[in-house]
């Protein structure tokens, strides 16, 4: 049942916000789940009850192209057929009445909500309007790995230019607006605070909770294992990127280099990864048996936004951290304490090309980094959080109700 297994970062966000809201009072989960992620499965005991549906693409094109060129919303929403969520949740929630509306991305909000803003939280975990900064040239990195001598049509490429441009406006736009409207926002950093320039958003961190069993002493084998969704944009991109410019100046450095490339993928990865000393291990159960035998974790992200479980899964882990400048943003880490933070691919190569021969400076990065994610990235203190922003909204609307809250996904 989506989000469990929480594999990835925005589950594991997810899993965490449902902790934090079962603090607060009996939490009824309604989930719009993607094509492709799992709609059933075992519920933890603090969920009440749930509802399915799926938001699935829509194939009428003329009617989309001419619906992005009137309406003002994105078009991760316009471009998806809600009909089926929003009778699926007319049902769930009939005869029911609830304190509080968490909606786990702003998309949910857009699509299904809106009804009852004084009561909704939303969680802007991404703020889309930056992570569609460097949307061009990722996809650009991704279309010459893939199709390695191709290149895109300059039509094809324009349009997307295009397109692109239209939904930076659209999310600010959106963004800004929802803030205002809702009775709260909730972003992962001070650093998304600022960029949305809302003085009442609440920062609620992402975590990564230390794992039940301490891994072993870093391997000496010079393992390095990139741990992302690779069916998600960036992380192919990132992927890419790292294979094809940073790879070949660490080979000579770090001679007998396997990076093994963990989480589910699709046929795009398995393009990327044809290069020696790559392997694609794909989803596991445990992720703490690929980190137990990585010397070091690599984050080589150059779109997104938001802020990397990943890194802070490394962390957790006791692993050392080598990750670009935007896949370490708004977690407050110090390039050289925390981990090697660097852009470029030869700094990059550089950074990761120590990691194995260093072994102080290896021992140095995992004590400190744990340290950080004591002290910044406890669950225990975000769900918290989480229930005292509840508790608040509840008392505002209705100091003696009941407390109930719905989650959507």
């Amino acid at each position: 049942m989506f989000p469990w297994p929480a594999r990835d970062g925005y589950r594991l966000r997810l899993a965490s916000m449902l902790q934090g809201l079962a603090r607060s009072g009996s939490v009824d989960l309604f989930v719009a789940a993607q094509e492709g992620d799992p709609t059933s499965g075992p519920v933890p005991g603090y969920i009440r009850r749930y509802g399915v549906s799926v938001a699935r693409p829509s194939v009428q094109t003329l009617l989309l192209l001419a619906r992005t060129l009137r309406d003002p919303l994105p078009r991760r929403v316009l471009w998806r057929d809600w009909s089926p969520a929003q009778r699926a949740l007319a049902s769930f929630t009939a005869g029911r009445s609830y304190d509080v509306t968490w909606f786990s991305h702003l998309d949910s909000y857009l699509a299904l909500g809106g009804d009852d803003p004084d009561r909704s939280i939303v969680d802007c975990d991404n703020l889309e309007d930056r992570a569609l900064l460097g949307r061009p040239s990722a996809r650009s990195i991704l279309a010459g790995a893939v199709r390695p001598g191709g290149r895109t049509p300059a039509l094809k490429h324009l349009v997307r230019l295009a397109l692109d441009a239209r939904d930076r406006r659209c999310w600010a736009a959106v963004q800004a607006t929802t803030a205002e409207q809702v009775a709260a926002i909730v972003v992962c950093s001070e650093l998304d605070r600022r960029r949305l320039a809302n003085p009442h958003a609440a920062v609620l961190p992402n975590t990564y909770a230390p794992p039940a069993v301490v891994l072993p002493l870093l391997p000496q084998e010079p393992t390095v294992v990139m741990v992302a969704r690779f069916t998600y944009e960036p992380n192919i991109a990132g992927a890419a990127w790292f294979v094809r410019q940073v790879l070949p100046e660490v080979i000579p450095r770090v001679p007998g280099v396997e990076v093994r490339l963990v989480g589910r993928y699709d046929r795009r990865l398995e393009e990327v990864a044809r290069a020696p000393g790559i392997t694609v291990v794909g989803e596991v159960d445990d992720v703490g048996d690929e980190l137990q035998r990585a010397r070091a974790v690599i984050v080589p992200l150059l779109s997104g936004s938001g802020t990397r479980v990943k890194a802070l899964e490394a962390l957790a882990y006791g692993r050392p951290l080598v990750s670009t400048i935007l896949g370490a943003e708004g977690l407050g880490l110090v390039d050289g304490v925390h981990g090697l933070i660097v852009d470029g691919a030869h700094e990059f190569a550089g950074a990761l090309g120590r990691v194995p021969t260093d072994d102080a400076l290896a021992h140095r990065l995992v004590e400190s980094g744990g340290r950080l994610l004591r002290e910044r990235f406890d669950p225990q203190r975000v769900w918290s959080d989480v229930a005292r922003l509840v508790d608040r909204i509840c008392s505002e609307s209705d100091p003696d109700s009941e407390r109930r809250c719905v989650g959507q996904a």
